[in-house]
């Protein structure tokens, strides 16, 4: 995972008056990674407020509003969700902090237990060979890498998914 998008999927809106948080498009729920509640029965409400989703006149969630609209997980999810009582503007946090602030250490959590937005290998491969032949190093050695990136070494692990030899605890594989 990649800087911006790491730090993308770590942001969860951070509810005060939910004047500026859209309910069906914003990441507010607090889990992992955050996202946006999903709809019990699929109606055109997308772009409303969570601030509607509150007692009229209150900081408080109107559960019965809440049962109609959402999946009942997502309800439960909604509940632990502490509204200011001041009201404040809806703010971006970090959501693997108590504090809402990004941290290396969360950062590094994050890219560890993830598996969104991985990166993708094919492209990464591309750009290796394309740097690969680009070095400044003996055709022999380029050579050799090449084929470590093609996967064409006959070590025991590859092999052994081609079939050629069953042994997994090979120190040295040669054809001969």
């Amino acid at each position: 995972m990649e800087g911006k998008e790491l730090l993308t999927t770590g942001l969860r809106v951070q509810i005060g008056n939910g004047e500026e948080t859209l309910i069906w498009r914003d990441a507010w729920l607090p889990t992992h990674p955050p996202r946006a509640p999903r709809q019990r029965n699929h109606i055109d409400i997308n772009d409303h407020t969570v601030n509607t989703l509150f007692l009229l006149g209150t900081r408080q969630w109107n559960i019965e509003l809440l049962a109609q609209l959402m999946v009942p997980e997502d309800v439960d999810l909604v509940k632990q969700i502490v509204v200011s009582s001041f009201g404040g503007q809806d703010l971006l946090g970090w959501n693997y902090t108590d504090d809402g602030m990004y941290t290396v250490k969360s950062g590094y959590w994050l890219s560890m237990h993830s598996n969104v937005h991985q990166v993708n290998p094919l492209r990464r491969s591309v750009e290796l060979k394309a740097a690969l032949w680009k070095m400044n190093a003996a055709p022999k050695l380029k050579h050799f890498l090449w084929r470590v990136l093609l996967e064409a070494m006959p070590v025991g692990s590859i092999l052994k998914r081609r079939r050629v030899c069953q042994d997994v605890n090979l120190e040295r594989s040669w054809i001969i």
